[in-house]
């Protein structure tokens, strides 16, 4: 991605294909229920893809695969607190 011809064909296949070449990405499905009722307190879906920024330049597969799950454990933390502290309900 530093070189300025790479940069310019990855990004005409990112046009075409909707990703950038030697990007990793990641899904995710979540559901959460209560333990003791089976009542439903949250599901989500989610897809992550690696982009071609230029501050990534160093990142491969692996490295958007753990910027995902960073992600998803940022989300999965977040909703844990909102429900534990009443400030969401389900």
């Amino acid at each position: 991605m530093a070189i300025p011809q790479a940069r310019l064909l990855s990004s005409g296949y990112s046009l075409v294909s909707g990703e950038y070449p030697f990007s990793g990405e990641g899904q995710a499905a979540l559901k959460v229920t209560d333990a003791v009722t089976g009542q439903l307190l949250g599901e989500a879906v989610d897809r992550r893809v690696g982009g071609g920024s230029i501050k990534n330049v160093a990142v491969w597969k692996w490295g958007d695969a753990e910027n995902a799950i960073k992600t998803w454990s940022q989300m999965i933390n977040n909703g844990l607190h909102a429900y534990t502290s009443g400030q969401r309900k389900p």
